[in-house]
């Protein structure tokens, strides 16, 4: 059996800026400015990290940053769905290359626990999947709310991969997909595979250099990807 853990944003869709853009709204309709949050860099991080980096660049005093954080993330959900359903279509969110083969295939097969590994919040998180039409292929997930970094996250993913399967999941089960460093360094922390596409903001060379354990331009070669996992060619149940 094993744990295979999806990052979302750059791995599984691109939302083309949706989360940049509603944090942006979110914290002009709060604070009236957007603190530093251009200074900000999102890939590989959770949300609320993004939220404390942005009001800390943006010179807010700790104090504050603790009492706004929360306030701002509770806000930013319903300020991307607004996004989500009202950008014009080159704006929309799209699922990336060979993601809903690799999914399908993924998703009949009886010896596989999909599970999401993300720095979203997981309203966000869901919302995003439910627009691109990923939401059935997943049930649980380890994501942005649940930790202070995104070091925390992947024990929370493997607690919840045995509650939602019954099944204890050791080091040599778990392989985690992801676009950055970040996303190898959760599989490290854990002593699981890492698997990592150059789908983001990160090179090839950047993510082989971080360690990962293969590294593929996208998920479109569905048969390559299904390789690197160490999956047998079974018969699936459907």
């Amino acid at each position: 059996m094993k744990l295979i853990l999806f990052d979302v944003d750059k791995t599984l869709i691109d939302a083309h800026g949706a989360g940049r853009r509603a944090l942006e709204r979110t914290f002009e309709h709060i604070l009236g400015h957007t603190a530093g949050l251009e200074q900000v860099a999102f890939g590989g991080k959770t949300d609320p990290m993004i939220v404390r980096e942005a009001l800390q660049k943006g010179g807010v005093p700790p104090s504050e940053i603790l009492r706004l954080t929360p306030h701002l993330l509770r806000h930013y959900p319903g300020e991307l769905a607004r996004e989500l359903t009202t950008a014009p279509p080159p704006a929309r969110l799209t699922v990336l290359p060979g993601v809903r083969p690799l999914l399908e295939r993924l998703h009949t097969r009886d010896d596989i626990v999909l599970g999401l590994l993300t720095g979203n919040v997981e309203a966000c998180a869901w919302l995003k999947l439910q627009v691109a039409g990923l939401y059935t292929f997943f049930t649980f997930g380890a994501f942005g709310d649940d930790g202070e970094t995104r070091d925390d996250l992947p024990a929370v993913a493997m607690q919840r991969a045995w509650e939602e399967s019954g099944y204890r999941f050791g080091r040599d089960d778990v392989v985690i997909i992801g676009d950055t460093p970040r996303d190898v360094r959760c599989a490290q922390l854990i002593g699981g595979r890492s698997i990592a596409v150059a789908t983001g903001p990160f090179s090839a060379d950047a993510l082989h250099t971080a360690g990962a354990d293969v590294v593929f331009p996208s998920l479109a070669d569905t048969q390559s990807v299904l390789q690197a996992l160490g999956l047998p060619d079974r018969p699936s149940i459907t």
